[in-house]
C-alpha cells in the first residue's frame, strides 16, 4: 500500500478554508424582549444580560436588550460592525437620552457587569458621548 503525500499548499489552504468558515463574520440583528423591569436594572445588569445574550446567538452582528420601566422605555444594545454599544432611555413626550460608546464592545461590557464602567476599556478609561433628545 503507497501513501500518498498531500502538498502543503493543500494543507495550507484547507487549514484557511477552515479558519475562514470558523470566523466567518457575524451578520443580523436580534433582539430580546425583557418585559417590565425596574428602575434598579443598571449598567451591571444590563451588561450581564447583554453578554449572556451574545453568548446564547454568537453569529448576529446586532444586539438589542428592550425593556420598560415605570418610567421609560429602555434600549441597549450594541452593533459589532459598526463598533459601538448604545444605549437610549425614550420618555413620554419623545424626550430622552441615548448614550453610545465606540470600541471595546465585549471589554465594556465585562467590565460593567463585574461592577466597573462601561467607559473601562484596555487603553484606560474611554468615556462615551451623552445626549438629550
Amino acid at each position: 500500500m503507497q501513501i500518498k503525500k498531500i502538498p502543503v499548499i493543500m494543507m495550507i489552504i484547507a487549514l484557511l478554508c477552515t479558519t475562514a468558515l470558523a470566523e466567518s463574520p457575524r451578520s443580523g440583528s436580534i433582539d430580546k424582549h425583557l418585559g417590565v423591569q425596574s428602575i434598579d436594572f443598571g449598567s451591571k445588569k444590563q451588561a450581564q444580560t447583554l453578554l449572556d445574550f451574545i453568548e446564547s446567538e454568537p453569529s448576529k452582528s446586532e444586539y438589542r436588550l428592550i425593556y420598560v420601566t415605570e418610567i421609560d422605555l429602555v434600549i441597549f444594545g450594541c452593533d459589532f460592525n459598526k463598533g459601538v454599544l448604545f444605549r437610549v432611555h425614550q420618555r413620554k413626550g419623545n424626550h430622552g437620552t441615548q448614550e453610545g460608546w465606540q470600541g471595546y464592545i465585549l471589554e465594556r461590557l465585562e467590565s460593567a457587569a463585574e461592577g466597573g464602567s462601561l467607559n473601562d476599556t484596555p487603553s484606560g478609561k474611554i468615556p462615551g458621548i451623552y445626549e438629550t433628545f
